[in-house]
């Protein structure tokens, strides 16, 4: 890939390190126990959590566009 997704990558990679971390920092009210927590269904988030589905499903395009130009 060129330099510029490799930068990205390298950016996600931390960003996703980070959002593991504070996850553990800070366990939910639902299930501590769930490898990943769910929101409760009966209180939203007050805010859009920052590494949430949007960010994750743009990471898999991403690697996928990288994967398709290394076959």
């Amino acid at each position: 890939g060129s330099v510029r997704e490799e930068e990205l990558e390298r950016g996600a990679e931390e960003d996703l390190e980070m959002a593991t971390s504070e996850a553990v920092v800070r366990p939910t009210t639902c299930s501590a126990t769930l490898p990943l927590p769910l929101p409760c269904p009966r209180s939203p988030p007050s805010q859009p959590d920052p590494y949430g589905k949007h960010r994750l499903e743009k990471q898999i395009e991403i690697l996928n566009h990288e994967i398709g130009s290394l076959e």
